[in-house]
Protein backbone atom coordinates (compact mmCIF):
# COMPACT_ATOMS: atom_id res chain seq x y z
CA UNK A 1 0.00 0.00 0.00
CA UNK A 2 1.32 3.44 -0.92
CA UNK A 3 0.92 6.39 1.39
CA UNK A 4 0.38 9.83 -0.14
CA UNK A 5 0.95 13.00 1.82
CA UNK A 6 -1.71 15.66 1.21
CA UNK A 7 -2.17 19.16 2.46
CA UNK A 8 -4.75 20.08 5.08
CA UNK A 9 -6.88 21.85 2.46
CA UNK A 10 -7.11 18.67 0.45
CA UNK A 11 -7.97 16.68 3.56
CA UNK A 12 -10.70 19.16 4.46
CA UNK A 13 -12.15 18.96 0.97
CA UNK A 14 -12.10 15.17 0.94
CA UNK A 15 -13.80 15.04 4.31
CA UNK A 16 -16.71 17.07 2.90
CA UNK A 17 -17.21 14.84 -0.14
CA UNK A 18 -19.97 12.30 0.23
CA UNK A 19 -19.97 9.13 -1.79
CA UNK A 20 -23.20 7.53 -2.81
CA UNK A 21 -22.81 3.83 -2.34
CA UNK A 22 -26.08 2.65 -3.81
CA UNK A 23 -27.65 3.96 -7.03
CA UNK A 24 -31.28 4.98 -6.89
CA UNK A 25 -33.46 2.46 -8.68
CA UNK A 26 -36.95 3.22 -9.90
CA UNK A 27 -39.33 0.60 -11.16
CA UNK A 28 -40.95 1.20 -14.49
CA UNK A 29 -43.90 -0.78 -15.65
CA UNK A 30 -43.97 -1.77 -19.27
CA UNK A 31 -47.33 -1.65 -20.97
CA UNK A 32 -48.17 -3.47 -24.13
CA UNK A 33 -48.71 -1.15 -27.06
CA UNK A 34 -52.11 -1.18 -28.65
CA UNK A 35 -52.72 -1.37 -32.36
CA UNK A 36 -52.17 1.98 -34.08
CA UNK A 37 -55.16 3.74 -35.56
CA UNK A 38 -54.54 3.60 -39.28
CA UNK A 39 -56.25 6.06 -41.56
CA UNK A 40 -57.74 4.76 -44.79
CA UNK A 41 -55.98 5.14 -48.12
CA UNK A 42 -58.66 7.55 -49.33
CA UNK A 43 -57.73 9.96 -46.53
CA UNK A 44 -54.08 9.84 -47.64
CA UNK A 45 -55.17 10.58 -51.20
CA UNK A 46 -57.30 13.55 -50.12
CA UNK A 47 -54.42 14.88 -48.01
CA UNK A 48 -52.02 14.56 -50.96
CA UNK A 49 -54.44 16.47 -53.21
CA UNK A 50 -54.78 19.29 -50.65
CA UNK A 51 -51.01 19.50 -50.19
CA UNK A 52 -50.55 19.67 -53.98
CA UNK A 53 -53.05 22.56 -54.16
CA UNK A 54 -51.10 24.42 -51.47
CA UNK A 55 -47.82 23.70 -53.27
CA UNK A 56 -49.21 24.96 -56.58
CA UNK A 57 -50.51 28.17 -54.99
CA UNK A 58 -47.16 28.82 -53.29
CA UNK A 59 -45.22 28.25 -56.52
CA UNK A 60 -47.57 30.56 -58.43
CA UNK A 61 -47.18 33.25 -55.76
CA UNK A 62 -43.40 32.88 -55.92
CA UNK A 63 -43.49 33.22 -59.71
CA UNK A 64 -45.59 36.42 -59.45
CA UNK A 65 -43.14 37.87 -56.91
CA UNK A 66 -40.16 37.03 -59.12
CA UNK A 67 -41.83 38.66 -62.14
CA UNK A 68 -42.62 41.81 -60.12
CA UNK A 69 -39.05 41.98 -58.81
CA UNK A 70 -37.68 41.60 -62.34
CA UNK A 71 -39.94 44.34 -63.67
CA UNK A 72 -38.84 46.71 -60.88
CA UNK A 73 -35.15 45.95 -61.41
CA UNK A 74 -35.27 45.90 -65.22
CA UNK A 75 -34.74 49.66 -65.84
CA UNK A 76 -31.74 49.71 -63.50
CA UNK A 77 -30.24 46.62 -65.11
CA UNK A 78 -30.71 48.04 -68.61
CA UNK A 79 -29.15 51.34 -67.51
CA UNK A 80 -26.18 49.50 -66.00
CA UNK A 81 -25.67 47.50 -69.21
CA UNK A 82 -25.77 50.65 -71.34
CA UNK A 83 -23.32 52.40 -68.99
CA UNK A 84 -21.03 49.35 -69.15
CA UNK A 85 -21.13 49.38 -72.95
CA UNK A 86 -20.36 53.10 -72.94
CA UNK A 87 -17.38 52.65 -70.61
CA UNK A 88 -16.03 49.72 -72.64
CA UNK A 89 -16.27 51.88 -75.78
CA UNK A 90 -14.31 54.67 -74.06
CA UNK A 91 -11.65 52.21 -72.90
CA UNK A 92 -11.32 50.80 -76.42
CA UNK A 93 -10.84 54.26 -77.90
CA UNK A 94 -8.22 55.12 -75.27
CA UNK A 95 -6.37 51.89 -75.97
CA UNK A 96 -6.48 52.54 -79.73
CA UNK A 97 -5.06 56.06 -79.22
CA UNK A 98 -2.11 54.75 -77.23
CA UNK A 99 -1.04 52.31 -79.96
Amino acid sequence: MTTVRTSTKVDEFISRVTVVSKPKVTKKTVTQESEPNLIPLSAYWEDAKERWKIHTKEVNDLWKDLKASYEKARPYIEKAIEKGKELIGKIKTLLNKTK
